[in-house]
C-alpha cells in the first residue's frame, strides 16, 4: 500500500508536507508485512 502525503510548495520551492498526514503515513503500520519487494530485490525476479 502506498501512502502519499499531501504537500504544498512555497514561493522558494520548499516542500511542506501536511504534518498530520505525514505522521499517519510514518506511524501507521501495514495490515500485513509483505517481504516480496525485498525478496525480489535480493534474489532477483524468477
Amino acid at each position: 500500500m502506498s501512502r502519499g502525503v499531501p504537500s504544498r510548495v512555497d514561493e522558494r520551492g520548499r516542500i511542506w508536507p501536511d504534518a498530520a498526514a505525514l505522521e499517519d503515513a510514518v506511524l501507521a503500520g501495514a495490515a500485513t508485512a509483505d517481504p516480496g519487494y525485498f525478496r525480489r530485490l535480493l534474489a532477483g525476479d524468477s
